[in-house]
This record gives C-alpha cells, sequence and structure tokens, in this order.
C-alpha cells in the first residue's frame, strides 16, 4: 500500500494492528516475565496494573517503529522495502522455515534502519524489544 495515498487506510490498518499488537501481547505476556522491571514501581502499581502499562508501552513502541519502517521504506526510500506487498513477497520466496516468522522480518527491517545515519538513533534497541518474540506471527501481515 502506498501510504502517501492512502493515508486513511493506512491509519485504519494502523489502529487494527495496535489492537491486535495489545491483545497478542496481553495473553502472552506474564507477570512474572516482567517482574524485573518493576522493583522501581513497588507499592505504586499492583502486578496486574503495572504489566497493564506495560504491555500499552510496548505495543506503542512497535506500532512506532513499525509506522517508521513503514515511513522510510515507502516514502523517504532510506531502506529497501520489507513490508510491503513486495517485501512480504520477497521474504516467502527467499525463506523456507521461516515465512510465517514476520517477527523475524520485523528485526531485520528494525536493525537495517538502525544502521542508518538518518533513524539509526531512534532505533537503539531497548527492553520493549524483547517482547517481540511474544507477538502471534499473523500481527505483521500486511
Amino acid at each position: 500500500m502506498d501510504i502517501n495515498q492512502n493515508k486513511s487506510e493506512f491509519m485504519d490498518d494502523i489502529i487494527a494492528f495496535r489492537n491486535e499488537i495489545q491483545k497478542s501481547l496481553e495473553s502472552n505476556i506474564n507477570t512474572t516475565d516482567i517482574e524485573e522491571y518493576r522493583n522501581e514501581y513497588q507499592g505504586k502499581f499492583s502486578k496486574e496494573r503495572f504489566k497493564d502499562y506495560f504491555v500499552k508501552k510496548t505495543t506503542l513502541h512497535i506500532v512506532f517503529k513499525y509506522i517508521l519502517i513503514r515511513m522510510s521504506e515507502d516514502l523517504q526510500k532510506i531502506v529497501n522495502p520489507k513490508f510491503s506487498k513486495e517485501g512480504i513477497r520477497n521474504w516467502n520466496e527467499i525463506s523456507k522455515n521461516y515465512r510465517k516468522d514476520y517477527h523475524m522480518l520485523y528485526n531485520i527491517a528494525s536493525e537495517d534502519i538502525r544502521r542508518t545515519k538518518e533513524l539509526g538513533n531512534i532505533f537503539i534497541p531497548c527492553i520493549y524489544d524483547n517482547y517481540i518474540e511474544k507477538l502471534q506471527n499473523s500481527v505483521f501481515i500486511e
């Protein structure tokens, strides 16, 4: 999809994408998985409340990175496309055993952009990147 020509459709897709990511993370992240990050907030938030905030923050992190990836691929042409129809088709052609592992493609796209001088500083790895693998593979399908 050409983002520039289909802005409202892209936004609808992003909202659906966000909802799917959040739903997937809610069911795949346990409070024990994130206990080490909660130390600083003990007494302020319950485990469940902290998990809710953590899932929302991780969801936003993934969505914003995805938007930047798409913009850098489609509009700025900083890197070769990975999540356009052409990019997904190429991924399916070159990968046999990883076809449905779109989180791997997301990681490759993130790393590709991290190595550019234009956006590299934005894509420095952080704790929220550790939870990409917790997503169901279907969330990245265009």
